[in-house]
C-alpha cells in the first residue's frame, strides 16, 4: 500500500511537470516563429523549434561574441527583432524575454558590451530551461520504472494470496479428516471397555 501511495504522489508530480514542460515548449515554438526570417537568428529559431535548448544557448552565445562584427543595418534589424520578441506574452519565458529586452535596449543605445552581457544572460536562461527539461525526462523514466515495479509487486501479492489460500484449504481438509477419525477411535476404545466388563 505504501509503495502504491508513493507511486500515486510521484504520478501527480509527474503530470504537473509535464504540463509545465508542454506549456514551455509551446511558448518556445511561438518565440521561434518571430525569428524564422532573421539572418542572425534563423539557426537559433530552428533550434528552438527542435526543442534543442543546449544548441539554442550555444547559438545565443555565438551571437553575443559576434555582435561587434555586425553592420549598422544588421544591428538595427537584430534590435528590432529582439524588441518585438521581448514584447511577447509567453508564460514561462519571462526571464528570457527580460534578457532579450535588455539586449535590445543596449543595442538601441549603442552599448555593445551591455548587449553582449544581456545575450549571455539569455543563453543562461536557455540552459536552465534545458536542465529542467532533462530533469523532467528523468522523472518520466523513473515513473515508468516505478509503475512497472508496482505492477510486479501487485502480481506477486496476488500470487502469494492464492498460495496461502491453497495452503489454508489443505490444512483445513487435514484438520477435518483428523476430526472425523477421532470419534471412530473413541468408539473402538469404548467398545473394548464394554467387552472387558
Amino acid at each position: 500500500e505504501e509503495l502504491l501511495r508513493d507511486l500515486r504522489e510521484a504520478q501527480n508530480m509527474l503530470e504537473e511537470g509535464n504540463l509545465e514542460m508542454n506549456a514551455l515548449e509551446e511558448a518556445l515554438a511561438d518565440l521561434a516563429q518571430g525569428f524564422e526570417d532573421s539572418e542572425e537568428l534563423g539557426d537559433f529559431a530552428e533550434a528552438l523549434e527542435d526543442e534543442n535548448l543546449d544548441l539554442a544557448s550555444e547559438l545565443m552565445r555565438e551571437l553575443s561574441e559576434n555582435l561587434s562584427n555586425l553592420t549598422d543595418e544588421e544591428t538595427a534589424e537584430l534590435m528590432a527583432q529582439l524588441q518585438e520578441a521581448a514584447m511577447s506574452d509567453l508564460p514561462g519565458l519571462e526571464d528570457l524575454l527580460e534578457s532579450l529586452q535588455e539586449a535590445a535596449d543596449a543595442l538601441a543605445n549603442q552599448e555593445t558590451q551591455d548587449a553582449q552581457e544581456a545575450l549571455e544572460e539569455a543563453a543562461d536562461r536557455l540552459e536552465e530551461m534545458s536542465d529542467r527539461q532533462e530533469a523532467q525526462e528523468g522523472r518520466n523514466e523513473a515513473s515508468e520504472q516505478m509503475e512497472s515495479m508496482g505492477e510486479q509487486t501487485t502480481e506477486q501479492q496476488s500470487g502469494m494470496e492464492q498460495l496461502l489460500g491453497m495452503q489454508q484449504g489443505e490444512g483445513g481438509d487435514e484438520a477435518a479428516e483428523s476430526g472425523m477419525a477421532m470419534p471412530s477411535d473413541e468408539v473402538k476404545q469404548s467398545a473394548g471397555s464394554t467387552e472387558a466388563q
